[in-house]
């Protein structure tokens, strides 16, 4: 049918208004991101800070590097421990500019501010595909409702930062503004390494449309990457971080495709996002097809495809690829990109396929079907997200390890004032409040501990778990050590010579039984002057 045709569907047009469909869905729509942004503001300044211990890694950086110490962990060591460049300039900025406020309150509740630009840009993304302004709506009002997005943007890390700038460079990509979408392309590289995946679908966007802005698009999408490179060379020794080294060495020896399944097993969390139900396989495995069926639909319907459905789909792809192919231990943050993705195939992809699916039917009835299915999910998480919109059971009681480590620094500082060097396999909140050395267990700050790694099997407590190595331990004699039993029952504990050479100090308890254990244990080295201990052996 010619184009000039009445009857002919129209081709949504980057930078023009999008349509608004009837009141019903409009009102539904708004209520939904009206009920979001009152959750998302709430939550982030009521809920308390309690970060995951892997971002306090990242808040030692910032904070020496703001008191003038340099990007540095510890003191004459030029290591780039943490994988967020970005995110360490703009935690060092807060800190020089709210010096009375502490690192980690900042983090929290300054990721409100990336949350909630994050959640435009979906809205943005979700209006360009389905040339419906409350179909963005929805979109941003059920991301901005998920419990599991709440808890990772509070949770202290980059997550919400790399979401916005990559969301919002999809969503001026869709609109072909491709100098702000290279610009934002390119500031993801150096928030997460995976900001790469993110602009190569932008870059094959921007070739498609005869390449507009050649200079100037291609000097802001690679300018970022370049600038830490050449900077990290030479201030580094090298532009690779020392914690993707240390992972890589490997620093867990998981199964074949255990990635993928936990991301599968994600999915299905994130559809019913219910803490009092277990993750069941079906639901798991049902959630991931239906996404995979939704980013069909988005290559497959001609009007999703020349909106740009397929860039989402590609980037949703590229991701389970790359954590298939690559098979990381997946934290909980490294997610947070997946999940917008994965919302955009469920809400535009599955009517889209619908459409592919069932020409016959009209096209108001596949625009109500379309309006329906983004209703029913925004208010399927909206409901889920008052009732769970609290940081859940199941990770508070993992951050709240971080307390017991914070309390063990402190009172070793009181006990050895002069500082020293503390061993540990979790350094976030010990390193952060610590005020000597630390050498990582891990190797994520210490490049010592690469030799000794992997663990071997037999010495290891599961696969998920990379305990202390002993021959770490022998080799650099740290004066003290911290850690959960969980990483020193099966090497550190069972040597014969780490009895001989280091006292027990006292132990912190936890304020929840953690991975079996009520404490954290403190070995002092028995060589060292024996400190004063008060009465209950630990506490100055």
């Amino acid at each position: 049918m010619p184009e000039s045709s009445p009857h002919a569907e129209p081709t949504p047009q980057p930078g023009l208004p999008v349509r608004v469909a009837g009141p019903a869905a409009r009102i539904s729509a708004a209520l939904i991101l009206a009920a979001g942004l009152t959750t998302a503001v709430a939550h982030h300044l009521l809920t308390a800070v309690l970060p995951w211990d892997d971002a306090y890694i990242t808040f030692r950086y910032a904070e020496r590097l703001a008191a003038g110490a340099g990007m540095t962990f510890n003191d004459g060591e030029r290591i780039f421990g943490s994988s967020t460049p970005l995110y360490t300039l703009w935690l060092a900025a807060g800190r020089l500019i709210l010096p009375g406020v502490s690192l980690p309150a900042f983090a929290v509740r300054g990721n409100l501010v990336f949350f909630l630009i994050s959640a435009l840009a979906l809205g943005a993304v979700g209006a360009s595909l389905t040339s419906r302004r409350e179909g963005g709506w929805a979109l941003a009002g059920a991301y901005l409702l998920s419990p599991w997005m709440l808890t990772v943007s509070t949770g202290g890390m980059e997550s919400s930062l790399f979401v916005a700038l990559a969301l919002g460079a999809a969503a001026c990509g869709l609109r072909h503004r491709f100098i702000p979408a290279a610009a934002l392309a390119g500031l993801a590289v150096v928030t997460r390494p995976e900001g790469i995946l993110v602009a190569a679908p932008l870059v094959a966007l921007w070739a498609m449309r005869r390449r507009p802005h050649a200079v100037a698009t291609a000097l802001l999408l690679v300018a970022p990457g370049a600038f830490w490179i050449v900077g990290a060379t030479l201030y580094f020794g090298s532009p690779i971080p020392q914690s993707i080294i240390a992972k890589l060495a490997p620093l867990y020896e998981l199964p074949p495709a255990y990635a993928f399944l936990g991301l599968v097993a994600w999915m299905g969390r994130w559809s019913l996002p219910l803490p009092v139900l277990d993750p069941a396989p079906a639901r798991d495995i049902a959630a991931f097809l239906l996404a995979q069926a939704g980013a069909v639909g988005l290559v497959l319907d001609p009007r999703a495809r020349r909106a740009g459905g397929w860039l989402a789909a590609v980037l949703l792809e590229i991701l389970v690829f790359f954590y298939g192919l690559t098979n990381p231990q997946l934290f909980d943050w490294y997610t947070a990109p997946v999940f917008p993705l994965w919302l955009i195939a469920l809400g535009v992809g599955l009517p889209a396929l619908g459409r592919v699916l069932f020409r016959q039917a009209s096209r108001q009835r596949a625009m109500a079907r379309a309006a329906t299915l983004a209703v029913a999910i925004g208010t399927a998480l909206a409901l889920a997200g008052w009732g769970t919109g609290r940081i859940d059971p199941a990770h508070s009681n993992l951050r709240l390890r971080t307390l017991a480590y914070r309390d063990a620094a402190l009172r070793l500082n009181a006990l050895a004032p002069h500082g020293g060097t503390l061993a540990a396999a979790e350094i976030g909140a010990l390193g952060y409040w610590w005020h000597g050395r630390i050498l990582d267990a891990c190797g994520l700050v210490s490049p010592q501990t690469v030799p000794f790694l992997p663990v071997p099997r037999a010495e290891r407590p599961d696969f998920r778990t990379s305990p202390i190595p002993l021959g770490l331990i022998q080799a650099e004699r740290p004066d003290f050590i911290v850690s959960l039993p969980l990483f020193i029952s099966t090497t550190l504990l069972r040597s014969d010579w780490f009895g001989r050479t280091y006292l027990p100090l006292g132990e912190v308890p936890l304020p929840r039984r953690v991975w079996g254990a009520d404490s954290v244990l403190i070995f002092q080295r028995g060589d060292l002057p024996a400190p004063i201990l008060p009465a209950d052996g630990v506490s100055p």
